[in-house]
């Protein structure tokens, strides 16, 4: 409503306060007033919203412990060669135009006096003292800046995957598989325990046996020729007769030699029930933005004023896309309990060989049969052991991670075998030479096709999700079984409780990690070694010949046990 104001009338016109009686109708009535508020326990809301959230951040620390060991043989860009005037010329001051045979360096002497060893790094002090910065350390080829994890080039790619698939049989492989479910036995022998002739056996892969457990042991040849079938055995022994590697060797009372046939196979009993025995696959998770995590969805950098003990610096890795695990689950149907960081190496524009993967064997273990693919045997060529995957790059949609066993009325898989991931450098399979040092004409010193190579573990867990400790068991009448119950087929069904985070029952370590804006947030710290597949020789692969790769050196027991009997 308006009004007009008495000076707008006139000029002596004066403004008075006006009073007017307005009354407000309305067809609809308010809402009747009821119990709306409700209290609302802050800490069990939280948790609930913890317990269903299917959404991880992932963070982290990779400690590298990296070396160049296994130097290319033949000059690159940055390395001229032993042979080269550089590191022969040993007069002073060095004409730089030809060697003086009577003066200067043999092509070993150059060796001797040049190649340096730091922290695992080999290289050389540059002796060209025609630069502007003398005693510059330069690394020999690859040098450390290819095996930089936080390089811009990616010598290295990152992915999170989880177990998918489980996998029995490959073709070619033969350690669970060849016909018969189980784990190959690949040497037999007599062995004396308590006085009595027993058999000794001993598997390419962790056995997963205890003292005291059954195993069932197929098609073997007894002294009478006549195949020993089926036959459940107890396990008297674990180990060697002196004790060591308990985990792959293993005694059962059996008087007689037991020869072995290609398809000899273990298997653990358990109340009857026989173990499974399988690879598992392990597949890319997914995110919030993706179906499958791509390699733009994380950051790898220096971690600040962080390094090893031997200098190589730390990395810290983020990955920058939520993890998505709502409706996956692992191999055997359960919610996914664990994912792991998945490492790569990449070729670094063709300045590595393709990675193969194969299992992690101790030495002297897997035999010689090609069909084991032990990771210390897999080479580029030659007589190599058949690997599990060829030519493994961050594009592959699945990666082998390892191999277990799992029986049906345990409900837990228990790892036996490891895969390992190996390469090589074009340089050192291609082998060459060099004119013989001793100025011989015509003649060359062979530089040798070396077949040892670099070699890492690939896969490291993180786990999110703890299963119960406790088998619980119902029928087809109970209430609220989850899916991934097993079907005993006489009516009952067994399953572990997947535990809540923050829970514990009868474990000592539970898992409890922050919670915050409806995504959890895991950090793992990862020791990264790279190794060398044959330091000491004993698969025939470390290049021996002059002039040799670098060998190992054995460390000796520093254990010390004596027996109660001993007073000194």
């Amino acid at each position: 409503m308006k009004r007009r104001l008495n000076s707008k009338s006139y000029q002596n016109a004066v403004n008075v306060d006006n009073f007017n009686k307005i009354q407000l109708e309305s067809n609809s009535n308010l809402l009747p007033v009821g119990d709306i508020s409700n209290t609302v326990n802050a800490a069990d809301q939280f948790n609930k919203e913890r317990q269903v959230s299917p959404f991880y951040r992932i963070s982290g620390a990779i400690t590298p412990m990296f070396t160049n060991v296994l130097f290319n043989t033949t000059g690159t860009s940055s390395w001229k060669s032993f042979n080269d005037i550089l590191f022969r010329d040993a007069t002073f001051p060095s004409n730089g135009i030809n060697i003086d045979d009577e003066e200067d360096l043999t092509y070993y002497e150059s060796i001797e006096k040049h190649l340096k060893e730091d922290d695992g790094w080999y290289g050389y002090l540059d002796p060209d003292l025609t630069k502007d910065a003398i005693c510059k350390w330069i690394d020999m080829e690859p040098s450390r800046e290819l095996f930089n994890l936080s390089s811009l080039d990616k010598n290295w790619e990152l992915v999170i995957t989880y177990p998918a698939e489980a996998v029995t049989s490959i073709d070619e492989i033969d350690v669970i598989n060849g016909g018969l479910r189980g784990i190959r036995i690949i040497s037999s022998d007599s062995i004396v325990i308590g006085g009595r002739n027993m058999t000794i056996f001993s598997t390419p892969i962790k056995h997963g046996l205890s003292n005291g457990d059954y195993v069932k042991l197929k098609s073997f040849l007894d002294g009478n020729n006549a195949d020993i079938v089926d036959k459940i055995y107890k396990v008297t022994k674990l180990g060697k007769i002196n004790g060591d590697s308990t985990e792959y060797y293993f005694s059962v009372d059996i008087p007689t030699s037991m020869v072995l046939k290609d398809s000899s196979r273990m298997v653990r009993v358990y109340n009857g029930k026989e173990s499974l025995y399988y690879y598992r696959n392990f597949k890319r998770v997914k995110t919030r933005a993706n179906d499958f995590m791509t390699t733009n969805d994380y950051e790898i950098y220096p971690l600040a004023f962080s390094q090893s003990i031997y200098e190589d610096k730390i990395n810290q890795f983020v990955i920058n896309e939520d993890i998505d695990v709502s409706n996956l689950v692992d191999n055997l149907g359960r919610p996914i309990s664990e994912l792991y960081v998945t490492i790569i190496k990449t070729d670094s524009n063709d300045r590595f060989t393709e990675i193969k993967s194969g299992i992690s064997i101790p030495y002297n273990i897997s035999g010689t049969s090609t069909s084991i693919p032990d990771i210390r045997r897999i080479t580029d060529g030659g007589s190599s052991h058949y690997p599990l995957e060829f030519n493994i790059t961050i594009e592959n949609k699945s990666f082998f991670g390892d191999i277990v066993e799992y029986n049906p009325l345990e409900l837990k898989e228990k790892i036996l075998g490891e895969v390992y991931h190996r390469f090589n450098t074009p340089n050192r399979i291609a082998g060459g030479d060099v004119p013989d040092p001793n100025f011989v004409v015509g003649e060359n010193i062979p530089l040798g096709i070396r077949q040892e190579g670099y070699m890492y573990k690939p896969h490291h867990k993180i786990k999110i999700r703890e299963f119960s400790t406790y088998i619980e068991q119902g029928t087809s009448s109970t209430y609220n079984m989850p899916t991934y119950k097993t079907d005993l087929k006489d009516g009952r069904f067994i399953w572990r409780d997947l535990l809540d985070i923050g829970y514990s029952d009868m474990n000592e370590d539970f898992l409890d990690y922050p919670f915050l804006n409806g995504t959890h947030y895991l950090n793992q710290d990862i020791q990264f070694p790279l190794k060398r597949q044959d330091p000491f020789g004993l698969y025939n692969l470390r290049y021996i010949n002059q002039p040799s790769d670098i060998p190992g050196i054995l460390m000796d027991d520093r254990l010390l046990t004596k027996n109660s009997e001993d007073v000194c």
